[in-house]
């Protein structure tokens, strides 16, 4: 599956870059909550693997965006139909009123993921 040895690591970054495209590694790095100097070193070797492109951002000369090659893009189809497959295989036991009961649990945890935490003593 992974013929071009990204690793999951980078599937992660070749979906976030697809989603989010054109993106600076700089933003690339606080989506992924990764330091952006060891970004920069993965986005060098998945340059290197004709996997992304970087182009000048027009509105700042100095910064670089980072964008799909179509090898890219069909790294990340091949990942998604990949994913969804084994997602359908650990759902075969899964009733559809099960699938929507934690597919709403799913969506809390995420929501409550990206707010910022309540300490003891700020209510609750």
């Amino acid at each position: 599956m992974d013929d071009a040895n990204v690793g999951p690591l980078g599937g992660m970054v070749l979906m976030t870059i697809e989603e989010n495209a054109p993106i600076s590694v700089q933003d690339l790095a606080k989506k992924l909550a990764r330091d952006k100097g060891q970004m920069t070193r993965f986005i060098q070797s998945l340059e290197r693997k004709a996997l992304l492109v970087r182009m000048e951002c027009p509105e700042d000369r100095r910064v670089s965006l980072i964008r799909l090659t179509p090898e890219g893009e069909a790294l990340v189809t091949a990942f998604r139909g990949a994913m969804a497959e084994v997602v359908n295989a650990m759902l075969v036991d899964v009733g559809p009123e099960e699938q929507a009961q934690f597919l709403t649990i799913l969506q809390k945890l995420l929501k409550a993921s990206s707010e910022p935490a309540i300490g003891p003593d700020q209510g609750h």
